[in-house]
């Protein structure tokens, strides 16, 4: 699920083209390299093609670093974009670049743990997001994704505590929602059931006023989605997961949590196509391609459920 998250991060610092500086500048390749990143961003269908324009984004910000090498920021956009083509190796080794140059950079600190995150290196993304939150201490998507890796490793009342200063920071915000959501999860599993509730009903106001707010928010419709699959009401969840799709194709695990509840109340070929959706861009979920086989099973489709199943195994 960070992923998901890094990736709005990833999309908001990429957003800032200017487009009129000079070919022999470094903003002026920043600017081509945001404005390529912003393609690639917005290119959900081929990911082939997608690569292919965060390679030329990678180039751009290259060449930016030969005009200016000690720009923290050129080094964190080139770190961005080998993330998003999953070239971990060469995103930490650019991200560290930009934190040697520039040690108080907080957008890189962060993206720097969301990196470790991905690649399974939970403490080490757990001492990054407190090196974040030392620079910037108000940082609520640090709070919020050092409460998750805290509360899977099991340290709950850790994370509870990094649940509330989420909140607190801004309790109308989407991660405050996100927050109740997985305050709910882990009062669930600290036997607190009545106390789960009531976080999982706060969840879901905040990201109703979060709409009434702004209904183009891709966002807190992904949101209300999934809280609403979490309560079982998977009819409601589908509307909501519908709408976040429909604004905001790209998002691509909403297309995952869409096929959850669409498989749930029985909608399997629409529930088939959305994860057609997810796994061109995540072809390694196992649990994707697991669902796929239980619609594909639902429909007859016994042949291709069998292949959906063995790639569920092989993945793992």
């Amino acid at each position: 699920m960070i992923r998901a998250f890094i990736a709005l991060v990833c999309a908001a610092l990429t957003m800032q083209c200017a487009s009129a500086f000079a070919e022999d500048t470094a903003s002026y390749w920043l600017d081509k390299g945001n404005e390529s990143c912003k393609e690639a961003f917005n290119e959900s269908g081929n990911m082939t093609l997608r690569n292919l324009i965060l390679t030329d984004a990678v180039e751009s910000y290259e060449k930016a670093i030969q005009i200016e090498p000690h720009s923290s920021l050129a080094w964190l956009k080139k770190a961005i974009a080998y993330f998003e083509m999953g070239n971990y190796i060469e995103a930490l080794d650019s991200v560290n670049r930009s934190i040697e140059i520039d040690p108080v950079n907080a957008d890189a600190l962060y993206m720097k743990a969301g990196f470790y995150g991905e690649t399974g290196r939970t403490r080490d993304a757990l001492q990054a997001f407190n090196e974040t939150l030392e620079v910037d201490p108000e940082r609520i998507d640090a709070w919020f994704w050092k409460a998750d890796f805290l509360a899977s490793m099991g340290s709950y009342e850790e994370a509870l505590n990094a649940y509330n200063r989420t909140i607190e920071i801004d309790p109308e915000s989407m991660n405050a929602a996100r927050s109740w959501d997985s305050k709910s999860y882990v009062l669930k599993k600290m036997g607190l059931e009545d106390q789960a509730k009531s976080a999982a009903a706060m969840a879901a106001e905040t990201y109703d006023k979060a709409i009434e707010q702004n209904p183009n928010d891709a966002n807190a419709w992904f949101g209300k989605g999934c809280n609403l699959n979490d309560q079982g009401r998977y009819d409601e969840a589908a509307v909501a997961l519908n709408r976040s799709v429909e604004l905001a194709p790209a998002f691509v695990n909403a297309w995952y949590f869409r096929a959850v509840a669409l498989n749930a109340t029985g909608r399997y070929e629409e529930a088939v196509r959305s994860l057609d959706k997810f796994l061109e861009a995540n072809p390694e979920h196992s649990l994707a391609w697991k669902l796929k086989g239980d619609a594909l099973s639902a429909l007859g489709r016994d042949k291709e459920a069998q292949a959906a199943f063995e790639m569920a195994s092989k993945q793992g």
